[in-house]
């Protein structure tokens, strides 16, 4: 009889764990499709140019200092003349290399799938998962998912015009109430 109470132990403890391994696949394929829907290579590429162009940019201020050096070292107009092609002709080179370099080691697309289908994973039970997929799937969500790529750099900046003006505020008002606390130091010591 105890043999045959711990066969059917084991055989349900079998049978739950082929079932949770049934539930996590298919949560995480359902995962998989979601994030798919969820990043838009399109609306990721601004953000790999933008970083290439920061770099390229911070070349090209370096490279200034360095054609002015040239520059004043050049005997003739033909020499400084050939020193401006060339250097023209390296930023572009540079340009070119770093968007190549950006492009083959940083895989924004890459990176947030991963990120997002990790998170979403966390947060987000199976049923979660599809009420999202589905509202993802209908044209409404569709456009709630296009518009909020497009969307959010906007709200980012108009959060944080607002919210310059009052860091500044809060910045001078606990400047003043420290200044205020000092003083009163100077005052309780009797060191003025």
């Amino acid at each position: 009889m105890k043999k045959i109470s711990v066969v059917f132990g084991v055989l349900a403890l079998v049978g739950l764990g082929v079932f949770w391994q049934g539930y996590v696949s298919a949560k995480t394929d359902l995962v998989k499709a979601l994030v798919q829907k969820m990043v838009d290579p399109a609306a990721i590429a601004p953000e790999q140019d933008r970083i290439v162009t920061a770099l390229a940019k911070r070349f090209s201020e370096a490279d200034d200092g360095n054609i002015s050096y040239l520059l004043g070292q050049a005997q003739t107009d033909a020499q400084r003349e050939k020193i401006r092609e060339r250097f023209n002709q390296y930023k572009e080179e540079m340009v070119k290399r770093t968007k190549a370099l950006v492009n083959e080691r940083l895989d924004l697309v890459a990176m947030v799938s991963k990120y997002n289908t990790q998170i979403f994973s966390e947060h987000f039970s199976k049923e979660e998962l599809e009420v999202l997929y589905k509202f993802y799937s209908d044209p409404v969500g569709e456009k709630a998912l296009r518009l909020s790529f497009q969307l959010l750099p906007q709200i980012q900046q108009q959060v944080q015009k607002e919210m310059l003006p009052v860091i500044k505020a809060l910045e001078q008002q606990l400047e003043d109430e420290y200044q205020n606390k000092l003083m009163d130091l100077v005052e309780y010591t009797g060191t003025i």
